[in-house]
């Protein structure tokens, strides 16, 4: 995978509200004409819902006593507490003729687990392994991200 992973990468950082930046992802996917790494780190509090949870599975008045926006991603997976200097969200974008590309949704992220566990290793966390197998859910993954188990994820 390593030769794959060889050329250039555009890297950006953006700083925002968490809705914000899931927002720039998709207008930086619009225009996209390589490589891209979108690193994110958002500016607010915020509970970032799934593309499939409804925003009622958040208790909107509870949230905002606690000064937590809320903010939705297009892409799956159950909510996100995000804020400042407590977390950073990368975004891979690949053009559908880089060789990178994988139509399979889920052996796509594969090769993104595997560049995690390298940068683990290179800072003395290595043992990683990166899941191959199928989505596995259970009782909270539909609420919460990163309960369940997907393809790519380091465990």
């Amino acid at each position: 995978m390593s030769g794959a992973l060889a050329g250039k990468w555009e890297v950006v950082h953006h700083r925002g509200e968490a809705g914000e930046l899931h927002q720039r992802s998709y207008d930086v996917l619009a225009d996209l004409t390589g490589r891209t790494v979108l690193v994110q780190q958002p500016r607010d509090l915020s509970l970032v819902l799934g593309s499939a949870q409804a925003t009622e599975v958040a208790d909107e008045n509870a949230c905002a006593a606690a000064g937590v926006t809320l903010a939705k991603r297009r892409s799956g997976g159950g909510a996100v507490l995000v804020g400042p200097d407590e977390l950073v969200w990368v975004d891979f974008l690949i053009p559908p003729d880089d060789p990178l590309w994988e139509v399979d949704v889920g052996r796509c992220a594969w090769w993104v687990g595997e560049v995690w566990a390298t940068a683990l290793a290179s800072v003395g966390l290595g043992g990683a392994d990166v899941w191959r197998g199928g989505l596995q859910r259970n009782v909270w993954s539909g609420l919460a991200c990163f309960a369940g188990l997907g393809a790519g994820e380091v465990t």
